[in-house]
């Protein structure tokens, strides 16, 4: 960033944006287009501190940010790879993967885009951290010498064709499958892709397939190659460093236990509740995947637990009547296999006011009986129970 750039900063900071400061702040700087940036970049730098804990120092746009990788998520991607080893980062962006590999050890990253580039080599200097930032296409790079080369690489495709979400893998750019074939033959290569592919188009990319969990969300799908990949799929969770690898589906049982569990959207999606099940001695619960039984409390950063109040067939008025006696009121409906309008149930069920009382979970579980209604109540966390 320029002397001007960071003075129009500081001038408009903890400043609301209204006309009347935009003048004002224009008519110091001589440039309106200046300040109209400041403010923007004040407006960006507010919402960026849900991805980065130093956002007020960073710099962004407002589509590279929405693309960005959570700082700890990409803290993650960085540990993959030897402290050691020059990784390149094939797709720069505003630095996010960049800046977590540079902190690791030498980093190298390619930026189609100028100004992200741009951006990208500021967020480095703010976090005074060291890479060489080249605007250039990753895929005309990787034909280089340089590019055939390099051993360690990381690229996350822009997922997104006039603004929205797609999920089709021939619109991502780079094209993954490209990516996937210049790949061959190195030490250890990702590639970030959505978790809601189909796993023939997410496997046919690599030997190698993580489904990433963070703050309870599968968060992104990562494929990868090389001979320094283990090969399988597994599920990771980012907060605790622990993995799953699949499994077949657990046995099923035709009533819940005592406890109820319902796992990681990453463990699911990696076809891993085989694996906690086995692990902790617990069973499947209904048709669908995600809910498990057990007789005990397990406590597992995999598993949201819940004890079992009541187990009825799903009757709206027989609901409602074992929620008014036992004095609680839903806070939530969960489902798997079940289709019906969740807000809808949870108005019908509502026994309506009562004394004050934790509320429960419904969960919603298509067994062999029929659809079954739990009312759950959630088990205290490990820290508050301490």
């Amino acid at each position: 960033m320029t002397p001007r750039h960071l003075a129009a900063l500081q001038l408009t900071a903890d400043l609301p944006p209204t006309p009347k400061n935009l003048d004002r702040a224009a008519a110091t700087l001589g440039d309106i287009a200046l300040a109209r940036w400041a403010f923007a970049q004040w407006a960006l730098r507010q919402r960026a501190g849900a991805k980065f804990a130093d956002a007020d120092g960073l710099f962004f746009e407002r589509e590279g940010l929405e693309q960005a990788t959570h700082d700890r998520v990409a803290a993650w991607h960085s540990a993959q790879f030897p402290s050691g080893a020059v990784v390149v980062d094939l797709t720069t962006g505003l630095g996010a993967d960049l800046m977590a590999l540079a902190a690791r050890g030498p980093a190298h990253g390619l930026e189609l885009d100028p100004d992200r580039a741009a951006l990208a080599r500021a967020n480095l200097a703010a976090r005074q951290l060291t890479a060489e930032v080249e605007v250039g296409d990753a895929l005309v790079w990787l034909e280089t010498d340089a590019g055939r080369a390099a051993p360690y690489l990381w690229a996350d495709p822009a997922r997104r064709v006039e603004g929205r979400r797609t999920v089709n893998p021939n619109l991502f750019a780079p094209n993954p499958t490209i990516l996937a074939a210049a790949f061959a033959g190195r030490r250890r290569a990702g590639i970030k892709l959505s978790p809601l592919m189909a796993d023939p188009e997410l496997e046919a990319l690599g030997e190698g397939l993580e489904f990433v969990s963070f703050r309870g969300e599968c968060r992104e799908a990562v494929v990868w190659r090389g001979s320094e990949v283990a090969p399988g799929r597994r599920a990771v969770h980012v907060e605790s460093g622990e993995a799953l690898d699949s499994a077949p589906p657990p046995a099923a049982a035709n009533a819940a236990e005592a406890w109820v569990f319902e796992a990681d959207p990453a463990a699911i999606r990696a076809h891993a509740t085989g694996t906690l099940a086995a692990t902790f001695g617990l069973r499947g619960l209904g048709t669908s995947p995600g809910y498990l039984t057990g007789g005990g409390l397990v406590v597992s950063p995999w598993l949201a637990a819940f004890r079992c109040l009541t187990d009825l067939p799903f009757d709206r008025k027989r609901v409602r009547a074992a929620l008014r006696e036992l004095g609680r009121r839903p806070e939530a409906v969960k489902l798997r296999g079940v289709r019906v309008d969740v807000a809808r149930v949870q108005h019908e069920v509502d026994p309506g006011p009562m004394a004050p009382a934790p509320p429960v979970v419904l969960m919603l579980v298509p067994l062999d009986a029929g659809v079954r209604c739990l009312i759950l109540e959630r088990a205290p966390s490990p820290t508050s129970a301490n």
